[in-house]
């Protein structure tokens, strides 16, 4: 769980450093901004990859099991439940 939690943020800060692309009506003037902004992104995604490096072996065992049993969930059911599988 503590892997997912870390790859989520690890994702989190890339996206922060290369900012939002996707951002609604960028020409208007934003209130708020953060210092240091590059530094604490790269900061924070060197923390997390230390922290991911850092994690034992059974800890990955662990997630790499469960992810297995997920996507085996995950397609099984996606492909019972496809509308796309229905018969005309």
């Amino acid at each position: 769980m503590a892997a997912l939690t870390i790859s989520k943020h690890w994702w989190t800060g890339l996206r922060g450093i290369w900012g939002h692309p996707d951002q609604p009506l960028p020409e208007i003037p934003r209130g708020f901004r953060v210092a240091g902004l590059p530094v604490v992104a790269v900061l924070g995604i060197a923390t997390c990859g230390l922290m991911i490096y850092g994690l034992g072996k059974e800890t990955w065992y662990r997630l790499i099991i469960w992810l297995v049993i997920g996507l085996v969930f995950y397609f099984t059911y996606g492909k019972k439940h496809s509308k796309l599988n229905t018969a005309r």
